[in-house]
Order: structure tokens, then sequence, then C-alpha cells
């Protein structure tokens, strides 16, 4: 998918916020090069604001760890503490979420 400018983000997105990482769950057992990237198998983020969508401020929402080559956001342990803007969709409700736009960092 390509992105478009960030009015047409903001609209065709179900769900804009700004989220901060938390934390970061590694993969134990495995050698990391076998597993996602730098053995990260999700990250926790919290809800820090709400421009769009039925998220609440507070919410928790844990993401699968991306690969770069799929599309989906790729965190690290630098991740941490990190707020990020993302554009984000309804998402299968039976997976966990996956930031499928590039987030933009949040410069304070």
């Amino acid at each position: 998918m390509v992105s478009g400018s960030v009015e047409e983000e903001f609209t065709r997105s179900p769900n804009v916020v700004i989220l901060k990482a938390q934390s970061i769950e590694k993969i134990e057992g495995e050698p990391q090069r076998l597993v996602n990237y730098d053995g990260i198998k999700q990250t926790t983020l919290t809800v820090e604001k709400v421009f769009k969508g039925n998220l609440k401020v507070g919410q928790k929402l844990t993401f699968a760890q991306g690969g770069g080559a799929d599309c989906v956001w790729t965190f690290t342990q630098e991740s941490v503490g990190r707020e990020y803007l993302f554009y984000l969709g309804s998402g299968p409700s039976d997976k966990k979420p996956r930031a499928m736009l590039s987030p933009r960092q949040v410069v304070s």
C-alpha cells in the first residue's frame, strides 16, 4: 500500500493516535537470527492522545513485531519511552494489532 498525504491517511484510517512504547517482549530460547527482528516478539504501547477513533487514553495495545519487508513496523529496545503517531486500521480482532503504516516519531 502506498502512503498518501497526511489528510488522505487521516481520512482513510479509522484510528489516529499517539502511542508511547512501554515495553518489549523478546523471544527466549531461539537464535535471534531465526526469529523476529532483534529477537523481539511484541511491543506494548499506551495511548497518549486520540485524534480520531474509539481508542481511549491510557489503553494498552500490544503489537506483533514486524520484519521490515512485510510492511509492519519494527520496534527496537531503543523504542521504549518514545512516542509515535500511528494511523491505524481496525485490524482483525483475533490477532495482535499490527502497525501497517509507518508511524512518525513525535518530536517534543
